[in-house]
């Protein structure tokens, strides 16, 4: 696997683990194992746990912040008229 596509196969292994077990009870090695990695081949692409919850909910909040500049925006040109 390429290391593009390892990050991305940990991260959807990650949400699937997450939605099934709740995110306190996976650990790293918990997504290792579903991957049939080693832990050391998952700590090369994601520190740790948070960094891995990070990435994930990184596109989320990218497009929540374009949401609330764009309602602002609006907001503002709306008071405007």
């Amino acid at each position: 696997m390429k290391r593009a596509s390892t990050r991305q196969a940990i991260l959807t292994t990650a949400i699937e683990l997450f939605n099934e077990k709740g995110t306190a009870a996976v650990s790293t090695n918990h997504i290792a194992e579903a991957m049939a990695i080693s832990p050391g081949n998952l700590y090369y692409h994601f520190a740790n746990k948070e960094e891995i919850i990070r990435h994930i909910h990184q596109p989320i909040w990218i497009r929540s912040g374009r949401q609330v500049r764009i309602g602002c925006l609006l907001w503002r040109n709306s008071s405007r008229q």
